[in-house]
């Protein structure tokens, strides 16, 4: 059950029921919880190209607005409040040993690997987004993997945007910091 935001929401709304407050205090806002680095600006610039080194610290964006970062709490929200014809498809891209994902991701373990925009990876990558979108490039896609110091759904991001995909998020978090929020998780096998 995803209750990051309801858990949000249901503090704020209790904190009132605590006491009365003065007419002259305006309601504070909730402070976003960042988890598992993934707000850590690491001092990377956005890249155009295929990472290699995908076990290194990533830029906290995209060059020209190819995808949008979310933090857990965007996420969350997103899986909570988007209309049916506007909810993510979530796409896990991390190719190694892993038990967890999020619930109900495509497990996709090669679409963030190096290379080229032409090349093999590229073309199985759109195929498997065809298939899951069945056909839509306008279906919103979230792209993650392990976390902050992981390259993998970022270069995931680069292959779908050749592949002419615009409604592009990057789950810069990734896994860690779903799991350390406390959200859901399914067993990949």
């Amino acid at each position: 059950m995803r209750v990051l935001s309801v858990c949000l929401t249901l503090a704020v709304l209790c904190a009132g029921a605590v006491g009365p407050v003065a007419a002259q205090d305006p309601p504070q806002p909730a402070v976003q919880q960042y988890f598992a680095e993934e707000n850590v600006d690491f001092g990377v610039k956005p890249q155009f190209h295929l990472q290699v080194n995908v076990g290194t610290p990533t830029p906290t964006a995209f060059p020209r607005n190819m995808a949008e970062t979310l933090s857990t709490y965007d996420l969350d929200d997103m899986l909570l409040f988007s209309p049916d014809d506007e909810y993510p498809l979530l796409v896990d891209v991390l190719n190694s040993d892993h038990n967890y994902t999020i619930m109900d991701a495509y497990f996709i373990p090669m679409g963030g690997q190096p290379g080229t925009f032409t090349d093999e990876i590229q073309k199985q990558l759109t195929a498997e987004l065809a298939k899951i979108t069945k056909g839509r490039m306008d279906r919103p896609i979230v792209f993650f993997c392990l976390g902050a110091r992981c390259w993998e759904s970022y270069n995931a991001v680069l292959r779908a945007y050749h592949a002419g995909y615009r409604k592009l998020y990057w789950y810069r978090g990734g896994i860690n910091a779903w799991m350390e929020a406390g959200l859901e998780v399914d067993s990949l096998y």
